[in-house]
């Protein structure tokens, strides 16, 4: 029995699952809209938001795309005929928030901690 255990986490250390990195039309609201008609518009139907704990996604330089507003049509051309322009890309990647932005938190609670030890000091 032993043996399957040690079997079992060579087998999770070693272990690899396949990544895909997404692909798409990045716009500055942080989405990148992933369906793209034939004719090279972006479907504002279909996109990936980025996820909770990240800020922003990079690259911010790439070749130009096009998400259009409004249903593509069966050639992929908007039929609204509005557009908004992004940035494309195959390889995203999310940045993680800094953690300078939270750090008046962990003080505040540092100071508050401090407060309760120093007041059970003084009190024996």
């Amino acid at each position: 029995m032993k043996y399957y255990i040690v079997a079992f986490s060579l087998f999770l250390m070693f272990y690899s699952i396949k990544a895909n990195a997404v692909d798409g039309c990045l716009l500055p609201n942080n989405r990148v809209y992933t369906f793209q008609g034939l004719l090279g518009f972006y479907s504002s139907a279909t996109s990936t938001p980025l996820a909770s704990d990240f800020c922003s996604w990079t690259p911010t330089t790439g070749p130009s795309c096009s998400v259009c507003n409004g249903p593509l049509d069966f050639l992929g051309t908007c039929l609204i005929g509005t557009y908004t322009n992004g940035i494309y890309s195959n390889n995203f990647q999310m940045v993680l928030c800094n953690l300078d932005d939270y750090s008046w938190t962990l003080g505040a609670a540092a100071g508050i901690f401090g407060v309760f030890v120093i007041r059970r000091r003084n009190k024996q």
